[in-house]
């Protein structure tokens, strides 16, 4: 399996008195595979015609490119003769390990592209040559050139300069190290110039593993910056700058007292359509924790949902990136992961993100009360998809409970709750069912 090439080992004795023998250390004759190393072989037919063709895929992280080929069998079943077909037998991404993405208009033709780091010094481009409501991905550059000095390169995108095209904000493994370049080139041909490193341009306390992403936070028009890290906190740096020169700010390495446990990697998106960008962080675990912006667009103040949003997990090391890829007015989710390709996860319903497809209730789903809006009652239906013990309660914008509805175990079944606002103010509530393994909520409107 540690061997570059592929060894054909032959019994030229019987089943009962096997004599083994290696046949061939180049194989297939005529024309030999190398990797680099940790191969793995698999005799299928294919085409069924017949004989056994070959397929070779290369495990680990020894080859993240060109490690699924292809050589088809033109000979016969006693006496196989093979032809490289391809390398690359499933076209798909594939980027090692540690896949960390994020979709952005590079260059300016309307669309979202892609850019993955990973645990390789590489940084990975994916252009999207479709259109907004049908996506075509192709994967131009395996490595940009942009660094070889570190791993677990993490980039976030955005105009710093005002200028009218993205430049970029390098995160990567090794403490403390970050960097910021400047897009030299123009809005449609990006071209990514290093201009300095974190610490030159304020960024002076740092954690190790920088997951960027940079965001408008307080509405005042620049670009904030966030930074997760190895211990699970976030960092928080803010634009005290302009649009068009930015001057970042430390003002957390503990922001809002959220610890996501280890390997923090945020990311910021209205999931609620109400106007301010609610917190999503992928964590080493794999699951990707949920905290809705109960506050306002320029004075966001978080309050956790879940630990384990609609119960993905991607094994370990999630990165969450909500985008509509099919141009249906909703938020599709992509997550990159520890094996380094992307788990995509399609959005089918327009009206709300706890409903969509993604969703496989292994304990419990809410469904949108009605009426919606109310006054002065509505009902409140949820299943229960096993036995547990659940609590239902109404929170306000701030995230305080203000009622506790019920309390008990529930066993297996459909449910619905008549909820009486009696007495409470017109405005947004929120139901939630809460359990020991996770909480979720939706959005109730009280309107006298």
């Amino acid at each position: 399996m540690f061997s570059k090439g592929i060894y054909f080992i032959r019994n030229d004795g019987t089943p009962a008195q096997p004599n083994v023998i290696i046949a061939d250390s180049l194989y297939p004759t005529g024309s030999p595979y190398e990797s680099s190393g940790y191969n793995s072989t698999r005799f299928v037919d294919i085409d069924a015609d017949g004989d056994k063709d070959l397929f070779i895929s290369v495990l680990y992280l020894s080859q993240n490119s060109r490690n699924f080929t292809y050589f088809r069998n033109n000979g016969t079943a006693a006496n196989p003769q093979y032809e490289r077909i391809t390398d690359n037998f499933l076209n798909n991404v594939d980027v090692g390990g540690n896949s960390n993405q994020t979709f952005v208009d590079i260059d300016n033709d309307n669309d979202l592209d892609i850019f993955i780091g990973n645990d390789y010094a590489k940084l990975g481009f994916i252009r999207n040559d479709g259109t907004l409501a049908s996506a075509q991905f192709n994967f131009l550059e395996d490595s940009l050139g942009i660094l070889s000095t570190s791993f677990n390169y993490s980039p976030a995108f955005g105009d710093l300069d005002n200028d009218g095209d993205k430049d970029m904000i390098l995160g990567s493994y090794i403490k403390d190290s970050l960097w910021f370049y400047r897009n030299t080139g123009s809005s449609s041909s990006f071209n990514f110039t290093l201009e300095a490193r974190g610490n030159q341009i304020g960024l002076t306390t740092l954690g190790q593993s920088s997951t960027p992403v940079l965001v408008d936070i307080d509405s005042d028009q620049d670009l904030d910056l966030f930074i997760g890290s190895t211990n699970g906190r976030i960092l928080f740096y803010e634009n005290t700058g302009t649009i068009s020169s930015f001057s970042f700010i430390f003002r957390s390495n503990f922001y809002s007292g959220i610890d996501a446990g280890d390997e923090s990697i945020p990311r910021f998106f209205d999931i609620d359509r109400d106007g301010d960008k609610d917190l999503f962080i992928g964590k080493q675990d794999g699951k990707i924790s949920f905290y809705r912006n109960t506050g306002t667009a320029s004075s966001p103040a978080f309050t956790l949902i879940s630990n384990e949003f609609n119960n993905i997990n991607v094994d370990r090391n999630s990165c969450p990136e909500f985008v509509d890829v099919d141009n249906d007015n909703d938020l599709d989710l992509f997550a990159g992961n520890v094996k380094g390709g992307l788990y995509f996860y399609r959005n089918d319903e327009i009206s709300s993100v706890y409903s969509n497809t993604v969703y496989v209730p292994e304990v419990f789903k809410i469904h949108q009360n009605y009426p919606n809006p109310f006054n002065p009652a509505t009902r409140l239906r949820f299943e229960i998809a096993k036995r547990t013990e659940a609590e239902l309660v109404v929170s306000d914008l701030s995230g305080r409970i203000i009622k506790i509805l019920d309390k008990q175990f529930y066993e297996p079944g459909n449910y619905e709750y008549e909820f009486a606002a009696d007495g409470l103010p017109s405005g947004v509530y929120f139901f939630g069912i809460r359990t020991l393994s996770k909480s979720e909520y939706i959005k109730i409107l009280y309107v006298k």
